[in-house]
């Protein structure tokens, strides 16, 4: 049984219940709840995001250009920090950010948990990825244990 749940602008909670695979109508009631699931979206004004005191930036380097479709090419951003930041991620596969770092990337990216987004450094391309830190925890000891040698 699939339960799918509205709330109406009156405040009104409306339920959709499918019974294995069978509803009165159910394209159109599907697409109605798609619909209005689509048309929400967080305020932009006046919203700040949340901004970890860490977080862990992993870094991986496109091996060929060729690899990408031009669609992706054109979506790709300039690399928000300098070149050392690029070369360390890349080479050790996940880096530690702070403040600074991370506000460079939520400006580049519009969204503080960016995933596998491409950036470009000169003709290097990288795909990024951030996961901010909650606040009261560090992950700097399993960082360095993972990058130990074994």
């Amino acid at each position: 049984m699939t339960i799918l749940r509205a709330r109406l602008p009156d405040g009104a909670l409306h339920e959709v219940r499918n019974y294995n695979g069978f509803a009165a109508r159910l394209a159109a009631q599907l697409h109605a709840i798609y619909d209005r699931i689509a048309r929400l979206a967080a305020p932009r004004t006046g919203v700040d995001l949340y901004l970890p005191h860490a977080a862990t930036l992993f870094v991986r380097r496109v091996a060929a250009r060729s690899d990408l479709d031009d669609a992706e090419l054109a979506r790709a951003r300039p690399w928000p920090l300098d070149a050392d930041w690029l070369n360390r991620a890349a080479t050790s596969g996940a880096q530690v950010i702070d403040v600074p770092q991370i506000r460079a990337i939520i400006t580049a990216t519009g969204t503080n948990t960016p995933h596998n987004q491409l950036f470009v450094l000169g003709e290097e391309l990288v795909h990024a990825s951030m996961v901010p830190w909650l606040p009261g925890h560090d992950h700097r000891v399993a960082l360095e244990r993972r990058d130990a040698p074994r």
